[in-house]
């Protein structure tokens, strides 16, 4: 039992060392906001493009954290229709807050996540989780 714990320390700490949050994506200088809903955000990088509407398709790249900095999921080519619940509220929320070309953080509690049951194995129950997001194009 004490040896599967060990191995079990080793293993988080090597991924808590591996991942970490990605330090260009750092919110320390700028504004926080957060939404009525509680969604809590800054941007990263601003741009002058056009915002999405509820419908639009949004192509995106994005990591996804756990609170403790260990990456759980990323992709540089997902695509989903904004408001149209393709994706967690708080990505609803988010999303339409972005003009194309910004990159931003989300700081996502777990109500506007996947809720109280989380997403077993991969999310927890109640897990509040980190984004970091850049909004790369937007098609009607």
């Amino acid at each position: 039992m004490r040896v599967l714990l060990l191995i079990s320390c080793l293993s988080f700490s090597f991924l808590w060392a591996q991942d970490g949050f990605d330090s260009s994506f750092s919110c320390k200088g700028r504004d926080t906001l957060e939404t009525w809903q509680g969604l809590r955000y800054c941007i990263i990088e601003s741009t002058e493009g056009r915002s999405p509407e509820k419908g639009d398709r949004l192509y995106v790249e994005y990591k996804g954290y756990f609170s403790n900095g260990v990456v759980f999921d990323s992709s540089t080519s997902f695509n989903f229709r904004l408001q149209k619940l393709e994706v967690i509220r708080g990505w609803d929320i988010g999303f339409a807050l972005l003009k194309e070309g910004e990159s931003a953080r989300f700081f996502i509690p777990w109500k506007l996540a996947y809720g109280k049951h989380g997403r077993p194995p991969m999310i927890p129950r109640k897990a509040d989780l980190i984004f970091d997001v850049k909004l790369t194009r937007i098609k009607d």
